[in-house]
């Protein structure tokens, strides 16, 4: 049989390992059949940045800056020029025609890229624009990539450099929902702090995904509403530290009232924030910093805090946040160096890599906190378990057996058999416990056998045994018990053992009878047996008794 199962086995793994050698074998012929052919043209694209000619011009809204490019011969058709810009004033001209002009007043839109779609002779013409802002800020605007070619080209490299948002964006997804489905499936072994620990995990993780898709301009070019996009971007932005100092509190041991007032000034900062925007008070980038401030001085206390959890209260759970959120403030502090500074560089890649491994974190953290809370849980119901169950025998015990009898119903339908073992004394007597241990063993083995399946067995006693059975008829019993003393029969054949056994069984008809009445009844049927059987049975255990064999191989 070993061997059968080993073959059909081995015949498995070797379908599967020739499927895939199948399968890899199309895929690599129909790439060298396919030639890319099928894939929208992009066309040809330049980047800009280091190729104008800069002029310094006045007008009346004070000095402007304008960038001049000759457009090159048989550059092509359908050509889009593009480039981003931050809330400052805007003009396109093509050989000193206007063609594309944006202002932003109350600096409301945000950070978007311009798509400025030149006409079809536009080959060999004079490009220009005109920035009307400061010196640094048109220095920054300039520094980011600016394009001009194909518009399918353009499209394509303004969708791939915003790519990662949407690739994080995905990943806080599938970790809210593993998240969800872990608090659904274990959310009877977990603390209502476990809880709400999680939950508050799950909208901060959400709230940095939502953050960074709507701090790269990939939003943009699906919806066209920079507005909107910017302000989910600044309103997410500004929940960030709240949400994980609700997370941080959930998980200390000491309830430190420095977290509420840290939430009170949080909420405060939001609705001020969100208030001069609604207003027109001013721009509400201005107000940014007043939420760098605020971060700082949290990461700090939360630091802080986390290190006396550990020193004083000895809150192993905290390390693993506090080794987070030293990562994250690092990559933090990295990013705000390069917004200040107004680097070239994306300050976004860096918030990503700290989120990323803070989340980790994070996580890590609250699913060790679960696992213990479900490894507990499920020791408590293995002790649960073990109350109702007798350890030698694998059957529910006596405590199970009165917890049944203690259940106000009716016995009509049901029926008892009560089993005893005859020679269970004779045996520990002569051949030791070990011997007595293994005819009960033995007798609770044939009992399951044949009884299992359709009742509860129970062992009552020392040497007493119980089955319920419900919806089974008188005949049906007989028949089982019949089946049971073959099974006797077969046990002591073998010699291991020798089971003598009585056993008497009552059937309920009686709406009006109790348990108690009907195991009262079983237990009568089974002692009238007994006599009978004794005054029939004569056993003599002597040399060659079964247990006296059994006796000479313990020894």
């Amino acid at each position: 049989m070993t061997g059968g199962i080993t073959i059909r086995r081995h015949v498995s793994r070797g379908m599967c390992a020739l499927l895939v050698i199948i399968v890899a074998a199309a895929l690599i012929k129909s790439f060298m059949i396919d030639n890319g052919s099928g894939r929208v043209p992009l066309g040809e694209i330049t980047e800009l940045n280091q190729q104008w000619a800069k002029e310094i011009k006045k007008n009346a809204e004070g000095t402007c800056w304008e960038y001049v490019y000759r457009i090159p011969e048989g550059l092509g058709e359908n050509l889009v020029f593009s480039m981003e810009n931050s809330w400052a004033a805007l003009e396109v001209f093509l050989d000193g025609q206007e063609i594309y002009a944006f202002e932003d007043i109350y600096r409301e839109h945000g950070n978007r890229r311009h798509w400025v779609e030149l006409p079809g002779d536009s080959s060999g013409k004079e490009l220009s624009v005109r920035i009307t802002e400061s010196k640094k800020f048109v220095d920054r605007i300039m520094k980011k990539p600016i394009y001009l070619g194909e518009k399918n080209a353009i499209f394509y490299r303004s969708l791939s450099s915003g790519f990662y948002a949407l690739i994080f964006f995905f990943l806080t997804l599938i970790s809210i929902l593993v998240s969800f489905f872990y608090r659904i499936s274990f959310r009877a072994d977990m603390s209502k702090k476990s809880l709400r620990r999680m939950q508050f995990l799950d909208l901060f993780i959400l709230d940095v995904g939502i953050w960074v898709l709507t701090d790269s301009q990939i939003m943009q070019l699906f919806t066209g509403r920079t507005s909107i996009v910017s302000l989910v971007s600044f309103v997410t932005f500004l929940l960030m530290p709240l949400f994980i100092i609700l997370f941080v509190k959930e998980m200390m041991v000491y309830r430190w009232k420095v977290f509420d007032i840290l939430l009170g000034i949080g909420s405060v900062n939001t609705a001020v924030i969100l208030g001069v925007y609604l207003f027109r008070m001013a721009p509400i980038y201005q107000w940014l910093f007043l939420q760098h401030v605020f971060i700082v001085i949290t990461i700090i206390i939360i630091l802080e805090k986390s290190i006396i959890e550990i020193k004083k209260y000895k809150n192993q759970g905290i390390k693993k946040v506090v080794i987070g959120f030293a990562l994250l403030s690092l990559c933090g502090i990295v990013s705000l160096i390069l917004f200040y500074s107004k680097s070239p560089v994306n300050y976004v890649y860096f918030y990503c890599l700290g989120f990323f491994v803070f989340m980790g974190c994070l996580i890590w953290a609250v699913f060790d906190e679960v696992y213990y809370y479900v490894e507990e849980s499920a020791k408590a119901k293995i002790y649960r378990k073990m109350i109702y169950i007798d350890v030698m025998t694998g059957m529910e015990n006596r405590t199970a057996f009165e917890k049944m009898l203690g259940d106000d119903v009716s016995a009509e339908g049901i029926a008892y058999i009560v089993f005893d073992n005859d020679n269970l004394k004779v045996i520990n007597d002569n051949c030791g416990h070990q011997a007595g241990d293994l005819l009960l063993r033995e007798t609770a083995k044939c009992i399951r056998k044949v009884f299992g399946k359709f009742g509860r067995c129970f062992r009552i006693g020392g040497d007493e045994f119980l089955v319920m059975l419900r919806e089974m008829t008188e005949d049906g019993i007989k028949e089982s018990l019949d089946y049971f003393d073959r099974e006797v029969d077969k046990i002591n054949k073998e010699g291991k053992t020798h089971i003598e056994i009585s056993y008497g069984y009552f059937f309920c008809e009686d709406a009006s009878m109790t348990l108690n009445e009907l195991f009262e009844k079983a237990d009568a049927n089974m002692y009238l047996k007994k006599r009978r059987v004794k005054g029939e049975r004569r056993t003599t255990y002597s040399e060659s008794s079964p247990e006296s064999d059994l006796k000479k191989s313990l020894e």
